[in-house]
């Protein structure tokens, strides 16, 4: 009964770790593979580079609205999670074709724009939907 209760209890605590370690993820810890960049590199030309300029520096769209830089101190740190980031940019980008693009393609665009703020890329390529998207906090550099 003691070893039971033992074993029950290990398996709680490394649980109670899984789900806590999954919620502490952070743009910081290598959440995309470089070969997801370069294609999102790809797909950033096509469509968000017209706006967002060749090296992430902004711009103006077609209506003269300002299009924020995407290579910057604190990127997108106000959004919180990439979840929600994932949810605006997916409704509201690119300016021509909101929300048209696959959650794939959204992904890898957002991995070619982790890579270019500096955030190391790691093995597992980043996930395409929201809820673990939501998992990854978005952190300054």
């Amino acid at each position: 009964m003691v070893r039971r209760v033992a074993v029950f209890g290990a398996f709680l605590v490394f649980s109670l770790m899984a789900v806590v370690g999954a919620q502490d993820r952070t743009v910081r810890d290598n959440v995309y593979t470089t070969a997801q960049a370069e294609r999102g590199s790809r797909y950033f030309a096509i469509n968000c580079e017209a706006c967002h300029g060749s090296m992430l520096e902004g711009g103006m769209d077609d209506d003269g609205n300002e299009a924020p830089a995407l290579k910057r101190d604190n990127f997108a740190v106000s959004r919180k999670t990439l979840g929600n980031l994932f949810t605006f940019v997916s409704t509201m980008m690119p300016k021509d074709k909101p929300g048209e693009l696959s959650a794939t393609t959204y992904a890898d665009i957002f991995a070619f724009i982790l890579q270019q703020n500096g955030f190391p890329s790691g093995d597992k390529e980043l996930p395409s939907t929201f809820e673990a998207l939501n998992g990854i906090q978005i952190v300054g550099k």
